[in-house]
């Protein structure tokens, strides 16, 4: 099994690759430090405050449409 190759880019994003060479794809796992844990401390809430928003819709689009969305990308 080959090692994994962590970096870390400029804007911060963690990025952990491990070649796989039994298959011809590419498999992504994507992880974000979000939600309430990581509100900055004068900005408590935005967590929060996004996902309320984003339940009742934005613009044009109803909520479910906004999950369809995520769903699409395979978002949990």
């Amino acid at each position: 099994m080959s090692t994994a190759l962590l970096t870390r880019l400029d804007n911060g994003l963690v990025v952990v690759a491990r070649p796989n060479t039994a298959t011809r794809s590419v498999a992504i796992h994507l992880v974000l430090e979000a939600g309430a844990a990581f509100d900055q401390a004068d900005r408590e809430g935005t967590a929060a405050l996004l996902a309320e928003l984003l339940d009742r819709g934005a613009g044009s689009l109803q909520a479910g449409e906004i999950a369809g969305f995520f769903d699409d990308l395979g978002a949990a």
